[in-house]
C-alpha cells in the first residue's frame, strides 16, 4: 500500500508543478467549523481578491482535516495588463481572512507540489477534499503542452452554485485497485 501512495502521490506533483503558481497559502479558523462553512468563507475571499485586485485567480486547494479544518492552496493570478498575485499586497490579504493565515511567495514548486500532497493522501491513507478552482486560467498558463490530467478531479465553479465537485471517491478506489494491481 505505501508504494501505491508515493505512486498516487508522485501523480499529484506531476500535475502542480505544471503550474507557475505564485503564492502558498494557508488559513484556518479561529473556531471549530465545518468543511460547508470553510468553504463559504474561502469563496469570499477569492471573490474579494479577484474583485478588488483586478485579477483572474486560478488555485488547487486542499480541505485538511487533521486537529481542526484548515486550507492550504497554490494559487497564481493575471491580468491582461501583466499584473500578478506577486505584485498584490501579502500583508494585506493576510488580515483580510477572519482566522490565522500565511501566506508566501512560492519559489521551488516542486518541493511546495510535494509537501501539498503530504495534504491530499494523509497518513491514514484518507483522502482529503481538493478543489480546482479556474481551470480555463490554469490551462493557459500551464509550462506543459500536454495537460496532465487527474480522473475524478473537476472544477470548483463559484457560478454554479454552491456545488463543489472533488475527488469522486468511487474513481480514486478503482485507481487505487489498478496501482496496487500493476504493483504485484
Amino acid at each position: 500500500m505505501e508504494k501505491f501512495i508515493k505512486r498516487f502521490k508522485g501523480r499529484w506533483t506531476n500535475y502542480l508543478i505544471q503550474f507557475p503558481f505564485e503564492w502558498w497559502i494557508t488559513l484556518t479558523f479561529r473556531d471549530l467549523v465545518k468543511s460547508e462553512y470553510a468553504k463559504i468563507k474561502l469563496k469570499a475571499w477569492t471573490r474579494k481578491l479577484i474583485k478588488e485586485e483586478k485579477l483572474q485567480i486560478a488555485y488547487v486547494a486542499v480541505i485538511n482535516e487533521v486537529n481542526r479544518i484548515h486550507l492550504h492552496l497554490l494559487a497564481l493570478g493575471k491580468n491582461r495588463h501583466g499584473k500578478t498575485l506577486n505584485d498584490v499586497s501579502i500583508e494585506r490579504w493576510q488580515k483580510e481572512w477572519a482566522g490565522q493565515s500565511r501566506i508566501q511567495i512560492i519559489y521551488d514548486v516542486v518541493g511546495i507540489s510535494r509537501y501539498f500532497e503530504h495534504n491530499i493522501v494523509l497518513k491514514d491513507n484518507n483522502l482529503s477534499e481538493v478543489l480546482l478552482f479556474n481551470l480555463k486560467l490554469l490551462k493557459k498558463v500551464q509550462t506543459s503542452k500536454n495537460l496532465i490530467k487527474l480522473d475524478g478531479v473537476k472544477e470548483w465553479d463559484f457560478n454554479q452554485g454552491f456545488y463543489v465537485p472533488h475527488i469522486d471517491k468511487k474513481s480514486v478506489q478503482s485507481q487505487m485497485k489498478q496501482l496496487v494491481e500493476g504493483f504485484k
